[in-house]
């Protein structure tokens, strides 16, 4: 029998996409999540998001639940699972009392400065050449 050069590719995608899709693999077909380089095997019966990964005993295995709303996720969360919120596409993870979101984009308000006081001066060259943190210097001339 002769030699087959053959390249076996297995079906990928990241990780988000695999929890969006949420399909059922063969029994024996491999998913492999490019993102994360895990891998899953399909039993022809279980949508992807309820398989478990393929990992050693020396691996720490984080799974991935997928939820509707925000609405529907338990009271209570499982530390082990990134659930992933379809309406919003937040990615959310229990943090010992409540859910937290883990790729929501926060804007941080700029601080309003405290001024101790204000100094005043007739004009600008009224001023020390160095002034001093948190001291608002105003000259009657601006």
């Amino acid at each position: 029998m002769g030699k087959l050069n053959a390249t076996i590719l297995l079906r990928s995608d990241t990780s988000t996409n695999w929890l969006d899709a949420n399909p059922i693999l063969a029994m024996g077909e491999a998913g492999y999540e490019t993102d994360t380089h895990k891998l899953k095997i399909g039993n022809g019966t279980t949508n992807w998001e309820d398989l478990s990964y393929i990992a050693s005993e020396n691996d720490l295995v984080v799974q991935n639940k997928s939820i509707e709303t925000v609405e529907k996720l338990p009271p209570e969360g499982d530390a082990s699972f990134f659930y992933k919120v379809k309406s919003t596409s937040l990615i959310y993870f229990w943090d010992n009392d409540k859910f937290v979101a883990i790729n929501e984009k926060q804007e941080i308000p700029n601080p309003e400065p405290q001024i101790d006081n204000i100094i005043v001066a007739d004009t600008k060259n009224g001023f020390p050449a160095n002034g001093e943190n948190n001291k608002l210097y105003k000259s009657l001339d601006d």
